[in-house]
C-alpha cells in the first residue's frame, strides 16, 4: 500500500504495491524546522504493519557535509535508525532531488520554476551540485526493487551531479526569461562513490533518463504548457 498523497505517492501509482508498504508521507520540505511535523511522521511510521516490508524514502543529502546540522537531515537520520530497530524487513531508499509535476514548493525544481516565472531573484551557492531524478522514472526503479526483494538501504543516484547554476540557467533559457540570481557562499559537496544503483540499472537495462538537461526540459515545458492553459 501507498502512504501519502504527494509527488512521490503519485509517481508510484503504477507500482504493484499490495505486498509492501511504500511510505511516501514523510516531511518533504528540506527547509522544515518544525518539530511537530517531524513528530507526525515518526508517529505515522510507528503505526505501520511490521509484517510487511517497509520502503522508506530518505535523501542522499544526508551525505552532504554542509547540511550535517540541518533539522531535516537530523530528522531523516533519526527516522532511518527508527526503521532499522522497528521493522524486520525494510528498504531505505535515499532519493536525490526529484524533478516532476508538482512537489513541495520549497524544493529545488519547483522553487526555480516559481522564481523564474515571477522574475524573483535567487541565491545560488558557488559550486553547488545536486543529484536529480525524473519523477516518472521512480515507478520503474521501485518496481525492480520490489521484484528483487531488496532490503537494507540503497542510494538512488547516478555518479554525475547536476551543477545547480547550470540547471537554473537552462530553465531560464527554456522559459525565455533573463536569469536573476546572485552567487552566495561556496558549498561543500560530497560526491557519492556508491555505484551499486548505476550497475543495477545497467544490468537490468532500465529505461531511465540520465541526462539532466532532458529531465529538466521535459518538466519545465510541461509546467509552461499547464501555465498557458491555466
Amino acid at each position: 500500500m501507498i502512504i501519502g498523497k504527494g509527488l512521490l505517492a503519485k509517481s508510484l501509482q503504477k507500482v504493484s504495491h499490495q505486498a509492501v508498504t511504500l511510505f511516501c508521507s514523510g516531511v518533504s520540505d528540506s527547509s522544515q524546522i518544525q518539530e511537530k511535523e517531524f513528530q507526525r511522521e515518526k508517529e505515522l511510521l510507528g503505526e505501520q504493519d511490521t509484517n510487511l516490508p517497509l520502503f522508506y524514502f530518505s535523501t542522499v543529502s544526508i551525505f552532504n557535509p554542509s547540511k550535517n546540522t540541518d533539522p531535516y537531515i537530523l530528522h531523516k537520520r533519526e527516522m532511518e535508525h527508527f526503521i532499522r530497530t522497528k521493522f524486520p524487513k525494510y528498504l531505505i531508499v535515499r532519493l536525490p532531488n526529484m524533478v516532476g509535476q508538482g512537489g513541495n514548493p520549497g524544493n529545488l525544481f519547483p522553487y526555480f520554476l516559481q522564481s523564474i516565472s515571477n522574475n524573483a531573484k535567487v541565491t545560488i551557492r558557488k559550486n553547488a551540485g545536486r543529484y536529480i531524478l525524473g519523477a516518472d522514472d521512480l515507478s520503474i526503479i521501485i518496481s525492480l526493487f520490489i521484484e528483487l526483494e531488496l532490503s537494507g538501504e540503497i542510494n538512488v543516484c547516478f555518479p554525475q551531479q547536476t551543477p545547480v547554476l547550470e540547471m537554473y540557467q537552462w530553465m531560464c533559457h527554456l522559459m525565455h526569461k533573463t536569469p536573476n540570481f546572485v552567487v552566495g557562499g561556496e558549498e561543500t559537496n560530497s560526491k557519492l562513490d556508491d555505484l551499486y544503483f548505476t550497475k543495477l540499472v545497467q544490468h537490468h537495462r532500465l529505461p531511465i533518463e540520465t541526462d539532466w538537461k532532458k529531465i529538466v526540459e521535459k518538466f519545465t515545458l510541461q509546467f509552461m504548457q499547464r501555465t498557458e492553459l491555466g
